[in-house]
Formats: structure tokens, C-alpha cells, sequence
């Protein structure tokens, strides 16, 4: 995966070694345990700096997450299925730090990167909050019935 810094938007770009882009949610799910090297180029193509950054949780940080959350704080799912997540995402400056990091399962996980869900502390523990929606309308009232036709007349029969 390569990744660059847009001249003309400041945007990050990225997109795989095909040359197909990668959506901006896909590379910080992507991102979120994983060692960056940054390597910057003058404008022929000659590296000019090599560094890294690593992104992961150490195996110590792993052990008090471990005992701090206990598993998923999404579902509760078994630490051994769990991976660190970044609170405030690395990629948006957040540190890799016990207090900026939460296990989450990879469905979780998955839910907060693709759909919206957020982390939060109440009570002293981390737990996912679904995403704010809209709220619908009011469903407006049933039609009334329909109107009854007439009720008809008995026959009258005569015999002759």
C-alpha cells in the first residue's frame, strides 16, 4: 500500500501497489495496529528521509488492556479474539497509549470503523454507542374506515 499527500487538495491519498484507491475508511482500519514507515522523496524521486512510526500495542500495554477491560467492551467477546484500538484514531494524531486505546473483537472493530460507532467511557468503563440517527417522523394516524354503502332494503316478495 502506498500512500501520499495530495499537492493540489493536502488530501491523503492512498491506494494499493495495482494503482487502486483505497477509501479513507478502509486505510485507517488498515492503519489502526499497523507499523508505518514514511519515506519522504525531493521531486526526482531520491529519498531524502526514512522514518517509523509504530502503531501497535506493545505486549505490556496488551496485558493491562487485558485487565483493565477484561475483553470486546463492545460485546465482551474473549480477550485472545481482541485487538487494540485506537480511540483517537494514529492516523489523527492519537497516541498510542493505554488511555487512547480500548480492546475491541473484529466485529466491533468493524462497527466502529464502517459504521459509525463510536467509543466512550461511562461509569469508569469503555463501551460502543451505536451511531445518532435521525429520528423518523412521527407515523402519521390510520386512514379512517372506509365509508359503509347503504345498507339495502329487504326484498319484499310477494306471491301471487
Amino acid at each position: 500500500m502506498v500512500c501520499h499527500v495530495d499537492p493540489d487538495t493536502g488530501e491523503l491519498v492512498s491506494q494499493l501497489a495495482t494503482g487502486e484507491p483505497l477509501p479513507p475508511s478502509v486505510l485507517e482500519l488498515l492503519a489502526c495496529n499497523a507499523s508505518i514507515t514514511g519515506v519522504l522523496y525531493d521531486t526526482a524521486g531520491t529519498p531524502l528521509w526514512r522514518g517509523t512510526t509504530k502503531r501497535t500495542a506493545t505486549a505490556a500495554q496488551l496485558k493491562a488492556l487485558i485487565a483493565r477491560d477484561g475483553g470486546c467492551v463492545g460485546c465482551g467477546c474473549h480477550p485472545a479474539l481482541c485487538q487494540a484500538h485506537h480511540i483517537k484514531p494514529a492516523s489523527q494524531g492519537g497516541p498510542t497509549t493505554i488511555s487512547n486505546m480500548v480492546l475491541l473483537c473484529w466485529n466491533c472493530h468493524h462497527k466502529v470503523h464502517h459504521n459509525q460507532w463510536t467509543v466512550a467511557r461511562r461509569h469508569g468503563r469503555f463501551e460502543l454507542q451505536p451511531p445518532v440517527r435521525t429520528r423518523q417522523a412521527q407515523p402519521r394516524a390510520p386512514d379512517p374506515p372506509a365509508a359503509r354503502p347503504p345498507a339495502r332494503q329487504p326484498r319484499l316478495v310477494t306471491s301471487s
